[in-house]
């Protein structure tokens, strides 16, 4: 390889034309000798890059570049290098990632209901088959075609609770029934490929709900269409549950413990206990309040749990009075354990009790400041404003993590919304918080106080999306 000395920089220019900004950026690390070139070459490089991105056209000067982009020119007013434009267009993308401007915002498909309409409750999208599945408040689950909103096919009210919760990944669908049980469904498209590894055991109810089940598509089309898989009995009280496939995570209120399915081999592959996000005065009180009510009365207790999640290496609880997650460990069939000896409560990982959520009377709420665009993206508190007077009371609702395990998003009833931007970075801290790693740790996570009511959260690790209480938007 030719070092840049040998070469033009003429020709090395000529070259870098290609590079579009991460590859100019991947350059300025390899030697001192490359940064220096980019820097000292910076107006020529970027205003290409700029070109080749579509940003601009050839010939236009930068103060025409910063007035043709217009639909966000606010961030690009302080613009005065080519370098300051790249910088300005990607904060663009995150406003147009978080408000869905320009031409990044999705189409709106309106999924029109039957008559007698009802409404639905639980909504999960297939995008490879381009279906609409729903639970309702009537009971009952439809699919429906997402372009044309038919009805496609359909299980019964009698066979499914109203209100019922749904939970659906890689063509699998499963919803809770009576008894403590889930009810796992298949696609029937993919039913040839699962048969060559795995055997389907539904019991009558399914069969029976199966050959009742409501059939609308054209004969011969699959599409839309499952078949009954399994029954899970679970092993104590069902709470709350979460499918990534192929792991079913059921949480267990009343135990104060989880267990993990592998669906497709419908057995039990790990089960630990909750109780190590709680001190042991705690845990003696929850357990005699648990005896004086009994297993079936709804409580509001310092174990409720309200949403469960999990990644590859973690289990995320939101407790009503904390946010714990707790560490995963190995399957006991591949440690030769036996369920019991499995049970014991996991390694609790990162906790935000309510406490922390709150702060104190005497630590002020501060907004997180953006230094590279020297701006607020939130009002100031005033000194005297403190999450104590704001927040009486705090109630995690729901965490979702993305599909890499790595960013974390958490939110409160009160309006409160956590982002964790590094999640395993955050655990080697917190396990070896030495001042020398807290002094150059960069910052992983952030509480942003929105001032509105939480309901229900999405996140895909790029869009976070949630629900209002008392709203008709999200």
């Amino acid at each position: 390889m030719a070092k840049i000395d040998e070469l033009s920089h003429e020709l090395i220019l000529s070259i870098l034309e290609y590079l579009r900004l991460p590859e100019i950026a991947l350059l300025s690390s390899l030697s001192k000798d490359w940064s220096s070139f980019v820097q000292a070459y910076s107006p020529v490089i970027y205003r290409q890059a700029a070109i080749l991105h579509g940003w601009v056209q050839c010939g236009q000067s930068l103060k025409d570049s910063t007035k043709t982009l217009s639909d966000c020119s606010d961030w690009l007013d302080d613009a005065m290098t080519w370098r300051d434009l790249w910088s300005g267009q990607r904060f663009i993308e995150v406003d147009r990632c978080w408000n869905f401007s320009s031409n990044r915002r999705p189409g709106i498909r309106s999924v029109w209901a039957d008559y007698p309409p009802v409404l639905p409750h639980r909504i999960k999208l297939d995008p490879e088959e381009r279906t609409v599945l729903s639970t309702t408040d009537v009971g009952g689950i439809i699919v429906r075609c997402e372009a044309t909103s038919e009805t496609l096919w359909s299980l019964s009210p009698t066979h499914v609770r109203s209100y019922a919760h749904l939970e659906y990944s890689n063509g699998f669908m499963i919803f809770d029934r009576p008894g403590n049980c889930h009810e796992v469904w298949v696609r029937k498209s993919q039913i040839p490929h699962l048969a060559e590894s795995f055997s389907f055991e539904p019991d009558l109810w399914q069969q029976d709900a199966s050959q009742s089940a409501s059939l609308e598509a054209p004969s011969g089309d699959l599409r839309g269409q499952y078949a009954p898989y399994a029954v899970l009995h679970n092993p104590s009280h069902v709470r709350a549950y979460r499918f990534v496939y192929p792991f079913l995570l059921v949480a267990s209120e009343h135990n104060c413990c989880v267990f993990i399915w592998d669906v497709p081999s419908r057995t039990v592959v790990e089960t630990f206990s909750l109780r190590s996000a709680f001190s042991e005065e705690e845990n003696i009180e929850e357990d005699m309040n648990l005896e004086d009510i009994g297993e079936d009365i709804f409580r509001d207790g310092l174990r409720s749990i309200n949403y469960v999640e999990l990644s590859s290496t973690h289990v995320f609880v939101c407790f009503s009075s904390r946010l714990a997650v707790f560490e995963r460990g190995r399957d006991p069939a591949s440690t030769g354990q036996n369920s019991s000896e499995s049970s014991e409560s996991r390694k609790t990982v990162l906790e935000l009790p309510r406490d922390f959520v709150r702060l104190s009377a005497s630590r002020p709420l501060q907004a997180w400041v953006n230094i590279e665009r020297n701006a607020d993206i939130c009002p100031v508190m005033p000194t005297d404003g403190t999450y104590d007077q704001l927040l009486p009371y705090v109630d995690f609702r729901a965490v979702h993590v993305s599909p890499d395990g790595q960013q974390v998003v958490a939110v409160t009833r009160e309006g409160v919304l956590f982002y964790i931007r590094e999640f395993s970075e955050l655990v080697a801290l917190l396990r070896d918080p030495t001042p020398e790693k807290l002094k150059s740790a960069s910052p992983q996570l952030w509480l942003l106080d929105t001032r509105i009511s939480f309901e229900n959260l999405a996140f895909d690790g790029a869009r976070i999306a949630f629900s209002t209480v008392g709203a008709n938007d999200t």
